[in-house]
């Protein structure tokens, strides 16, 4: 049976795994506001009488940071000691933040209304405004990508074997003093 090319995520796929789950939570946590007022201009807008609560769009908030990133962080932790991630999860994990990245810097030259709707809400509620949200969602998404590419170097490069522990030997039990 053919052996499969697995390598630990300690290191650098771990690090830039942490730190997008750390931009992720506090986009969405800037975010989570501006979602709901968005949610309530846009059903005011077609006539409809109702008015989200904030705890409505908190659990679709939480919902969305329990798949991406936290399904990626989970995989990266349970890896960290033992080599139990491959090329697939590269491959997957990549391709998923890469178009995330794609999409978020197409949303900044793409003109739309509902973005435009969007971009003032945020530039209203949030004190960064809608550049620190997007970057900090595009930093995010980068990150993942970022330790996606790392871990797929790693794999590509040659296992070094474990280092063995020296041998305790006591030359000095053989010797007869004079």
């Amino acid at each position: 049976m053919e052996q499969k090319n697995l390598r630990k995520t300690a290191g650098g796929p771990l690090y830039f795994g942490l730190a997008a789950a750390l931009f992720l939570v506090v986009d969405t946590i800037l975010q989570s506001g501006v979602t709901t007022a968005l949610m309530n201009a846009q059903f005011a807008a077609r006539g409809i009488n109702v008015t989200l609560p904030p705890a409505f769009t908190a659990i679709g908030s939480v919902i969305g940071l329990l798949i991406y990133p936290g399904i990626f962080l989970i995989l990266l932790l349970v890896s960290v000691n033992r080599p139990k991630r491959g090329t697939a999860f590269c491959i997957v994990w990549a391709v998923l933040s890469g178009l995330t990245v794609f999409s978020g810097i197409a949303n900044l030259f793409i003109a739309n209304t509902a973005i435009a709707q969007s971009e003032a809400l945020t530039n209203q509620l949030v004190p960064g405004g809608y550049p620190l949200v997007a970057g900090l969602s595009l930093a995010g998404s980068a990150c993942i990508l970022i330790s996606c590419i790392l871990l797929l170097i790693r794999l590509n490069k040659p296992e070094l074997p474990e280092a063995e522990p020296a041998a305790d030997i006591d030359d000095t039990a053989d010797q007869v003093n004079p």
